[in-house]
């Protein structure tokens, strides 16, 4: 008989003994599904479109979804106007080669998320939390230096300000004086004159307004602003002499309203200066008198040597040479006791030039090596110039020996000049 290789078949075992496999049920099925980790991770339809477009046309379709149509259109305009602008101006511009507002994903952010504030604050006509939104971008564009957006949300802060009624108009002071210091730093002067003046009229009328942040009282700080801005004015606008004088003036008048000294004594030191130029030597003493008794009171070492020297030139257009030497030996003595080695040499030349003009050439060679003396181990320019003025005043010294021994012409004084070119003795200046 062959043997099987297979196991007999129990027929005549009952079912009951058969092992059923029976289906598991479906809760059992989605615990196991839960605990199996999936090979590949599923990710979400959003997630594909940050992958497949840009960040920017991801951004502007997450705003439009969540319905913020004011706010991506401003973006879009924003975008678009800096395109625009690159492509007008060129190759050859900066902007060619800056990175676009488009490609700086922070930025967009930025704006997205206090734009998307402002339209919210909009809806419910909140306009104290509009403003606040726009001022934070401002200052934002501010701290990365993208001037263009800087102004664009100033002026914007503007038209906002305006509606808020409940703060006596405090709020629209502060953006007229954001804007107008943007301009200043811009150099835009006529803008920046208009801003800071409605800054400086609507403070005038509530002088007790104090800034949040600085505790600055703002009426002060519209005047000191418009006291600065006409100062720089002066410098960098100015077509003539008069025009000059009416911004200093303007300064002036401006500084006097407030309590800053140093800024008052600025201001009258710069007219004083600007009525010697034009030759008002009256009027300048009268600024340079104020500025040099506010220096004397803050012990401003400095402003008073250079208001001692101001008031020197100014007595000395007038023919008045003793308050002009006066005020000069004012000046030595101030610069000795600062101990000061280059305000000593700044009053000492000044004192040998006015004696150089007085024709005492010996006082003014004296002071000149003086001069020379306190800052002939620095290498400067200030160094040839002064030695050559030394040089001048002591030839000058030498004339009044020298004239008569050439005016008469003998054997004697030949050999005396024959003598003195050879050897270069002081024998003149001994003769004198």
């Amino acid at each position: 008989m062959a043997t099987s290789f297979l196991p007999e078949i129990n027929t005549s075992g009952s079912l009951s003994q058969l092992h059923v496999i029976k289906e598991p049920s479906k809760e059992k099925k989605k615990a196991e599904q839960k605990n199996v980790t999936p090979r590949h991770k599923i990710i979400s339809k959003q997630e594909i479109n940050n992958y497949r477009y840009t960040f920017k046309h991801s951004m502007f379709l997450e705003m439009l979804q969540a319905g913020y149509q004011k706010s991506y259109c401003e973006i879009f305009a924003l975008v678009k106007s800096q395109e625009e602008e690159r492509e007008a101006k060129g190759p050859d511009s900066i902007l060619w080669t800056s990175t676009l507002l488009k490609d700086q994903p922070d930025k967009l952010t930025t704006l997205k998320v206090y734009l998307c504030r402002e339209e919210d604050a909009s809806r419910k006509e909140d306009y104290p939390v509009m403003y606040a939104a726009r001022h934070e971008l401002a200052m934002y564009f501010e701290q990365t230096k993208d001037i263009w957006l800087v102004n664009y949300f100033y002026n914007s802060c503007i038209e906002i300000a305006k509606q808020i009624e409940d703060d006596d108009g405090l709020t629209y002071a502060e953006a007229n004086r954001n804007i107008g210091m943007a301009y200043l730093r811009e150099k835009e002067y006529g803008l920046a004159e208009n801003h800071l003046i409605t800054f400086y009229q609507l403070t005038k009328e509530k002088k007790s307004w104090v800034d949040e942040v600085t505790l600055i009282n703002m009426y002060e700080d519209a005047c000191e602003k418009l006291a600065n801005l006409y100062t720089e004015m002066e410098k960098n606008v100015v077509v003539d002499k008069v025009e000059a004088l009416n911004h200093l003036r303007n300064a002036l008048m401006y500084a006097q309203e407030t309590n800053n000294q140093e800024l008052e004594a600025k201001s009258n030191y710069n007219l004083g200066k600007a009525y010697l130029n034009c030759s008002q030597a009256s009027e300048a003493i009268k600024c340079l008198e104020v500025f040099d008794k506010i220096c004397t009171t803050l012990y401003d070492v400095e402003g008073i040597c250079d208001g001692c020297a101001a008031l020197a030139q100014a007595y000395q257009e007038q023919k008045r040479t003793d308050l002009a030497i006066e005020q000069l030996e004012r000046f030595i003595k101030v610069a000795e006791e600062s101990a000061s080695p280059e305000r000593i040499s700044r009053a000492c030349r000044a004192m040998g030039n006015i004696h150089q003009e007085l024709g005492n050439f010996e006082i003014a060679t004296k002071y000149f090596k003086q001069s020379y003396d306190q800052i002939k181990n620095q290498n400067s320019q200030l160094n040839g110039e002064i030695k050559s003025e030394f040089g001048i005043a002591k030839a000058h010294s030498l004339l009044y020996s020298f004239i008569p021994i050439v005016e008469i012409i003998n054997r004697e004084n030949q050999e005396l000049l024959t003598d003195w070119k050879n050897k270069r003795s002081e024998k003149f200046e001994t003769k004198e």
